[in-house]
């Protein structure tokens, strides 16, 4: 099966592009140069940290689960201002976490809330407005 000289197989359809190898090692010296640091190659040795050493920070805590955040702020009643106690509780708390914890507490339904003025709260890293609540023990509960 010839077609206009070429035999009809796979690899007669299929181009091959070369390239002369220079331009994928680079020129001679250069790939001496690279075989020789190769040959000559030393790892750094590893750092580690000092076991002695003093920490930055304590270790971490564990975050809090709700029904611990949820017994520790039953205690706590009556609360006059919610965001208030939850800075002082977490006064590293991260905003998020905060919001969470008082967007979750305010909801419970174990406590019965009179909600306060606007004011503006400061967390470690943000300066927060909101209209928090005053949390009663709930007359039912």
């Amino acid at each position: 099966i010839r077609k206009k000289g070429l035999d009809a197989v796979p690899q007669a359809s299929m181009p091959l592009f070369t390239r002369p190898q220079s331009t994928f090692l680079g020129s001679a010296s250069q790939v001496e140069a690279y075989v020789y640091a190769l040959a000559r190659f030393e790892p750094k040795p590893a750092q580690f940290p000092r076991a002695g050493g003093k920490r930055k920070t304590d270790a971490p805590r564990s975050p809090l689960t709700a029904r611990e955040m949820l017994d520790r702020c039953e205690q706590a009643l009556p609360l006059p201002d919610l965001m208030q106690w939850l800075l002082e509780q977490e006064p590293e708390g991260a905003t998020d976490e905060l919001l969470y914890w008082f967007s979750r507490l305010s909801r419970d339904a174990r406590f019965q809330r009179d909600r306060l003025e606007r004011r503006e709260y400061l967390t470690r890293e943000h300066q927060v407005s909101l209209s928090s609540f005053a949390l009663l023990a709930n007359a039912n509960g």
